[in-house]
């Protein structure tokens, strides 16, 4: 995975672990309002006949894949922050980790970093330099080794 793809999954992974939790949830309200007609006749129909043990099995499906994306989301966390802990610069380290951790735009944090709109954008091109730079040297044997395949 090259440097900036690995910033921007972070933002992407927390959304689709949200996405799972909410369709989740929306699979569990469906689940507990599924009742029985007592006072119809019965009819046999090529319908899913155990619609609350299908539900089940979505939710359970949704939650296993929330927990396999938690852990992708936490090992790419890891990896990015031990490569922004290494930039020398707590501005460029404040800008990367607002932008891509935090959700924070580029007005929000030259607000919050004190400086111009512009520098803002200016040092946040120069701290994805040095990030990509720092990644690049500590796993460019795993970026080769994924280019073979």
């Amino acid at each position: 995975m090259r440097a900036i793809d690995c910033l921007y999954q972070i933002r992407y992974i927390e959304e689709e672990i949200q996405d799972c939790g909410l369709c989740a949830e929306e699979v569990r309200t469906r689940a507990c309002n599924i009742v029985a007609p007592m006072d119809k006749e019965r009819v046999q129909s090529s319908g899913d006949s155990d619609r609350v043990g299908t539900a089940c099995a979505r939710i359970v499906d949704l939650e296993r894949k929330q927990l396999e994306l938690l852990e992708r989301l936490k090992a790419i966390k890891s990896v990015c922050l031990s490569c922004i802990s290494e930039i020398d610069n707590e501005n460029y380290r404040k800008i990367l980790v607002g932008k891509y951790f935090n959700g924070k735009s580029m007005y929000q944090l030259s607000k919050e970093i004190g400086i111009l709109y512009r520098s803002t954008k200016r040092a946040h091109k120069m701290a994805l330099e040095r990030f990509v730079m720092i990644y690049d040297t500590r796993y460019a044997e795993n970026l080769t080794d994924t280019n073979k395949m």
